[in-house]
């Protein structure tokens, strides 16, 4: 293995992120070096977080090295790259968008004059995707239209698209539904599955995942759907494992890999979207 530069071995804890902050160029090497002590200025850290995040963000009060700067924004990078890797390994296509405004431009431009259902998912309202992909295609979507029809006409798209509640770096995907149209879809009956989400929803392993998919996702959409249940009434926010009629939570489907029926493609936005 050959080294990062002339100053960072390949055996930095965080040569990767180092690398990639490097051909993102958001941080400059002078003559081969990456001068890991030397201090960063604001406008390199400001353009740091812009290549990584869309936004710009100021330098922390106390001056800090370009080393302490990717120690700050590393495990970040590191995580995406993971989960990357191991949803990749698991048969599901990956894509990585640094905006919103990147990922639905390309899924704009690919589909054209399909069908296409979607799941409840508070980043597919974020991202204005039913309008976008509504001019060219015919778009189903029960947030938008007749409850019942859109969901039965969704059930039978050629494409379909959601969220999910939570990624593990492992490689699993977690949704919990109420209903059940949106875990149902994921399992069979399209051509393509797109299961589009931000880097929040990202955990570091599948019980992580599970703990971020009950305790923090389900409970946020309970309050707001006015849900009159323990985990979206209490302070802090988190499941009882209750039986109230407005549970949401009746469903849970963990994808371990990708399905053999049907294309499935993850879509990750380096953004925080949704719950």
């Amino acid at each position: 293995k050959t080294n990062v530069c002339r100053d960072v071995s390949y055996r930095h804890p965080y040569a990767a992120a180092i690398e990639q902050a490097l051909e993102r160029g958001c941080m400059q090497q002078g003559n081969g070096r990456f001068r890991p002590d030397a201090p960063i200025s604001s406008q390199e850290f400001s353009s740091f977080c812009e290549a990584f995040f869309g936004q710009s963000a100021p330098r922390p009060h106390s001056p800090i090295t370009h080393a302490q700067a990717i120690e700050l924004i590393g495990g970040t990078i590191m995580q995406l790259d993971t989960a990357v890797k191991n949803l990749t390994n698991h048969g599901f296509s990956v894509r990585v968008f640094k905006t919103q405004q990147e990922a639905v431009s390309a899924i704009s431009q690919e589909l054209s004059g399909r069908t296409i259902g979607f799941g409840g998912s508070v980043t597919l309202q974020e991202l204005g995707l039913f309008e976008a992909l509504s001019a060219n295609n015919t778009v189903f979507w029960h947030w938008k239209q007749t409850p019942a029809e859109a969901r039965e006409e969704a059930a039978s798209a050629q494409v379909y698209m959601t969220s999910a509640n939570a990624i593990s770096e492992t490689g699993e995907i977690i949704n919990i539904d109420g209903t059940g149209n949106r875990v149902a879809a994921m399992l069979y009956g399209h051509e393509a599955l797109y299961i589009i989400a931000g880097t929040n929803k990202l955990a570091p392993d599948l019980s992580s995942a599970m703990e971020r998919a009950r305790n923090i996702a389900a409970p946020l959409n309970a309050r707001r759907l006015s849900c009159k249940t323990p985990c979206a009434m209490s302070e802090p926010m988190r499941c009882h494992d209750c039986g109230s009629p407005d549970r949401i939570c009746k469903g849970l489907v963990v994808l371990y890999q990708k399905m053999r029926a049907m294309d499935m493609e993850v879509v990750l936005i380096d953004q925080e979207l949704g719950y």
